[in-house]
Order: C-alpha cells, then sequence, then structure tokens
C-alpha cells in the first residue's frame, strides 16, 4: 500500500512539474513571439522583425543560419521544399535578404543560385540565443526538466 502511494505522489509530482514547464515554455514562446529581445544595432532590430514578421520568413532565415554553421548552403528549390511554398515567395525574401545583405548568393557554373548567411546574420542569431538561453535560465526551465527526466526514470524503473 505505502509503494502504491509514493508512485502515485510521484506521477502527481510529475504532473505538476510538466504543466509548470508547459506554462513557463509558454512564456518564452510568447517572448520570442512578441520580439521580446532588445536589440541595441538598427541591423539587428531590422533582422529581429523580419523574422516575426511571418512563419515563412522566420524559418527561411534559421534554415539558411542551420546551412552556414554544417558549411554548406541551399539552393532555391531545397528552400521551396523545406518550406513549402512557392517559388515566387522565396525569391522574395531571397531579395529582400540579399538587398540587406543579411544572405551572400551565389552562382554555380550551371547557373543555380547558393545561398549562405553573411557574418552579420550569424550574430544576430548569436546573440538571439544569448537572450533565449538567459530566459529559459531565469525561468528554470532546465531546473524542471532535470526534475522531469528524473521522475519519469524513477517511475520507469518501478513498472
Amino acid at each position: 500500500m505505502k509503494f502504491e502511494t509514493n508512485i502515485q505522489g510521484m506521477k502527481d509530482t510529475l504532473a505538476h512539474y510538466r504543466r509548470e514547464w508547459t506554462k513557463r515554455n509558454l512564456e518564452v514562446e510568447i517572448k520570442i513571439a512578441e520580439g521580446g529581445r532588445i536589440t541595441f544595432s538598427t541591423e539587428e532590430r531590422k533582422i529581429k522583425e523580419y523574422s516575426i514578421s511571418s512563419i515563412n520568413r522566420r524559418r527561411f532565415l534559421m534554415y539558411i543560419i542551420r546551412a552556414t554553421y554544417e558549411d554548406t548552403s541551399l539552393t532555391v528549390t531545397q528552400l521551396v521544399k523545406l518550406l513549402g511554398c512557392s517559388r515566387q515567395a522565396i525569391e522574395t525574401m531571397i531579395i529582400d535578404c540579399a538587398d540587406a545583405k543579411w544572405i551572400k548568393v551565389e552562382k554555380s557554373q550551371r547557373n543555380l543560385r547558393s545561398l549562405t548567411a553573411n557574418k552579420i546574420l550569424i550574430e544576430s542569431y548569436e546573440k538571439y540565443t544569448d537572450w533565449l538561453w538567459s530566459v529559459y535560465d531565469s525561468l528554470e526551465l532546465r531546473n524542471l526538466s532535470i526534475h522531469i527526466s528524473q521522475l519519469q526514470k524513477d517511475l520507469d524503473k518501478s513498472v
């Protein structure tokens, strides 16, 4: 009987921690969606505003940043597939970002365009992740995650 009570208490605690994690994560998502990060440079502010203006613009930038981190580039065709939007929408974003000098567009011998992030876009993203880490840290999401993981492991062992 005591063992079953302890298991139920652990399940209740786990449910409480998961709900708390969910609520705190929602705070993070709201801060991101509202553009809660303070930017000091005009260029960084423009990148932030562009990235939160639509989900496709945000994903477009993220895919290009990821490709650059992976030491590769993306083509227009790849971006059309990744974003699931029209070629024209991709072309518009390429023009916007190339004109702003956030991305580099290079043409291959076969006339394929390869896109990579310029330094300003990478630096802006890294400042964003610094801000994001501080938000997660202040909301103690890491601590909650550790508790949730440990409780789940303990419950899995008890079954």
